[in-house]
């Protein structure tokens, strides 16, 4: 957004807070615009140096992408790769996403 670009940290999250509170609230918990949600904050904390924050986000993120989309969908897999870039889950056919904490 904007307010990422101008490096206005503090006012992108506060807006993507907002903006996740509704489409929760709207949409609810497993809408695949609740999981874009997650993914934005997690880059905003990524960019930050914040990488157990982005972390929990991304891994939100994939969360909502498999129940909006399915294990094949690219939103998914898109964000596993992320995650499994920065070591926290790995992914395979037999076993689509293991995690500590994603369920």
């Amino acid at each position: 957004g904007v307010y990422q670009v101008q490096e206005d940290y503090e006012e992108a999250m506060k807006l993507y807070k907002k903006a996740l509170k509704i489409r929760v609230k709207n949409l609810g918990e497993d809408h695949s615009s609740v999981g874009d949600t997650y993914y934005n904050i997690g880059l905003l904390w990524e960019i930050q140096d914040e990488f157990e924050l982005a972390l929990d986000m991304f891994e939100k993120a994939a969360v909502t992408y498999k129940k909006a989309y399915g294990t094949e969908h690219s939103e998914f897999r898109d964000v596993v790769d992320i995650l499994t870039d920065m070591g926290r889950t790995t992914y395979t056919n037999e076993n689509p996403i293991t995690s500590v904490s994603m369920k």
